[in-house]
């Protein structure tokens, strides 16, 4: 499986370790590390019903419920 991100993001460095979120391929969906940082990346999708594009990202509790994720920063669960 291959993800396609964005040109604008090589300019600023080298993605490392990406995990790829196979529940979200449609939008290209994958963790990785940046320099310092680790990046959760969701492409926009634009939707005939509503105007603009727009992006959610979420994740899976234990139960399997789709969740938001907590405000603590810890985007890796």
């Amino acid at each position: 499986m291959h993800i396609q991100l964005p040109h604008f993001i090589y300019k600023l460095g080298t993605p490392t370790h990406m995990v790829i979120d196979k529940e979200s391929t449609a939008y290209d969906a994958c963790d990785f590390n940046l320099k310092d940082k680790r990046i959760r990346f969701r492409r926009a999708k634009v939707t005939p019903v509503k105007a603009g594009a727009f992006v959610v990202v979420w994740k899976r509790s234990d139960a399997g419920e789709v969740i938001p994720y907590d405000s603590d920063g810890n985007l890796i669960t």
